[in-house]
Formats: structure tokens, sequence, C-alpha cells
């Protein structure tokens, strides 16, 4: 009796509570993300990034559309931005959340190894730590896939911290952007806010969908709209 009220708990809730609910506990049951206010949720994600975009064009002389960026307009660039950006840093960032599926191991070990080499200002005053971290790294994901206690140790691991793993790794996701940036500023912080909360929401469809691909299929609906911007101020110039 009790598993049925839970039950119908878990399916009245909204994509809302459900959220919310995941960023306190990781490990409570969800309800599933194929509804309309997963929809809804991701629209509003994607304004609060255009607003806080518009709000630091405001404070600051910078332009708000570098003619640089118009470069992602290019068919490659395009292809490589909508599509095959996200999906290396969806599997960097939220892969270890699938590790359980042995598959997901091999998947996002490329993607993590290419985020861990990432340009020298990433390790500020240890470059030299890249390459050493990077070979600790890939060894860490080939003991998984060889030695039973390597990935059942990993997973516990991961189990065990998962709600400080999903907000370090959305941090991470975050300041990565930062990288856009030709200096470091504080006002930069400000479009980051909502990269951060985009990373848990990829964080949240993917435990809850328990597949990369919805959380990859947003993150490129995003980069979409981004493409979209630039294609129509090209057009001003």
């Amino acid at each position: 009796m009790r598993n049925n009220e839970q039950l119908n708990q878990t399916v009245a809730r909204s994509v809302w509570q459900d959220f919310l609910l995941f960023l306190k506990d990781p490990h409570a049951p969800g309800a599933t993300i194929y509804r309309w206010g997963t929809l809804g949720l991701f629209a509003v994600l994607l304004l609060l990034t255009y607003l806080c975009m518009l709000l630091k064009w405001w404070i600051t002389p910078e332009p708000m559309i570098d003619a640089s960026e118009l470069a992602v307009l290019t068919p490659e660039m395009q292809l490589r931005y909508i599509l095959l950006t996200p999906l290396i840093e969806e599997l960097g960032f939220r892969g270890f959340l699938l590790f359980h599926k042995k598959k997901y191991v091999v998947i996002a070990a490329l993607p993590i190894l290419a985020l861990l080499s990432l340009g020298e200002s990433w390790y500020g005053e240890l470059p030299w730590l890249r390459y050493p971290l990077m070979l600790l790294v890939a060894l860490w994901l080939g003991s998984m896939l060889v030695n039973r206690k390597a990935r059942d140790w990993t997973l516990g691991l991961i189990g065990r911290h998962k709600r400080v793993l999903i907000y370090a790794s959305s941090i991470a996701f975050g300041c990565v952007h930062l990288m856009n940036d030709d200096h470091f500023a504080v006002i930069n912080l400000l479009p980051i806010v909502p990269k951060v909360v985009s990373g848990l929401f990829g964080a949240y469809v993917t435990v809850r969908s328990n597949s990369i691909v919805p959380s990859w299929l947003f993150h490129a609906a995003n980069n979409s709209v981004v493409s979209l911007i630039l294609y129509v101020c090209s057009l001003s110039l």
C-alpha cells in the first residue's frame, strides 16, 4: 500500500518539484522527464541565460556580439558547435552518472580526456600537471573496464558522493565557459551562473532518463538558438 502511495506521489509530482527534489537528493525516486514541463523548465533556463547576457552587455561597454563569433556560421563550425561540442561536454561532465553502464565508461573516456587537455591557463601555475593528470585518469578509466573491484569501488564512490559530484561537475561546466573570454573579470561570472544551473539540469535529465541523449539534445537546442541569434545579427552587418 505504501509503495503504491509513493508511486502515485512520484507520478503526480511536477517537473519543477522533481528537479528541486533531485537537487536535494539525487537518489530519490523520480518522475519521468518526458513531459511538457521539462521543456518549460528548459525554456526558463534558456531565458535566464540570455537575460544574464543582456545584463552583462548593459553593464559593460563590450559589444554583445563579437564579430569573431560570426565565424561559427560556416557550415563546418555550425555542425561542430551544435552537435559535436554538446556531445563532448555532456559526456565529459555528465558521463560519470552513467558509469554503471559499462559502455559509457568507454564512450565518455575520450571526451573526459579532451576536456582535461584544455589550454595551460586551465592549470594556472602548474601547466606540467596536465599530462600526468590525463594519464592518471586514463589508467583509472581503463582499470574500470578490466578490473571488477576498481569498477565497484568507483561506482560506490560516485554513489556515496553523487550530490557533491553533480554540483562540482556543474560548476566546472560553467567555469569552462570562462575560457571564451580573453581575460578574467568579475562581470564575466554573471553569464556563468545560468550555465551552472544548466549543468544541474543536464545532470537531472541524464539521471532521470538513464541516458546521455536527452541532455545532449537540450544542449544542442541551446547552441542552435545561439547560432540563430548570430545569424540574425550577421544579416545587419
